[in-house]
């Protein structure tokens, strides 16, 4: 047995941990992320708010893609072996966030299994925005999950971050 950190969720404790078995056979990668383009918006709540929508999306993909082996004729195929990961990525195409402006923002996390082989399990997932680690007073999305299936399950997200319009870092 070993013990990691599990996420917060309805009757679990931030930073709580349980112990969970370490499986034979499973490799432990982070996942391949493939982002899909960003969409940006000026949106006005209804209580007449200017805030700005950001909603990033793509999939997270364990070990190599079956459409590798499409794209070379068969000749690869879909590993045959199981893969997890649990902890945490930030989105490649994720904007800068000032932590001191993000005031009423939120996020909108949506997740989801795909690509899935005889069985996966997505035991949990989580967005929100993280401190940046060298103090510099941004945060960026961070999107944290503990996922276990055969490799080549992918998980979809959508992630929509709704935030002042002076909370994202304008570079120059």
């Amino acid at each position: 047995m070993r013990t990691i950190c599990c996420f917060a969720g309805p009757g679990v404790r931030p930073g709580s941990c349980r112990a969970r078995p370490t499986l034979p056979g499973v490799q432990e990668q982070p996942p391949t992320i493939t982002p899909s383009p960003r969409i940006d918006l000026a949106v006005t709540t209804a209580t007449g708010l200017p805030m700005r929508s950001t909603t990033y999306s793509g999939l997270l993909q364990l070990g190599p893609s079956a459409l590798i082996g499409e794209a070379l004729g068969g000749l690869a195929t879909r590993g045959s072996g199981n893969s997890k990961f649990v902890g945490s990525l930030y989105l490649p195409d994720g904007l800068a966030y000032l932590r001191a402006r993000l005031g009423a923002g939120y996020l909108v996390p949506h997740f989801w299994l795909t690509n899935v082989e005889q069985h996966a399990f997505l035991l949990g997932a989580t967005a929100e925005f993280a401190d940046d680690p060298r103090g510099d007073g941004h945060a960026w999305i961070r999107l944290n999950l503990d996922l276990v299936g055969r490799t080549g399950t992918a998980v979809g997200y959508q992630v929509t971050a709704l935030v002042p319009p002076d909370a994202v870092d304008q570079p120059g």
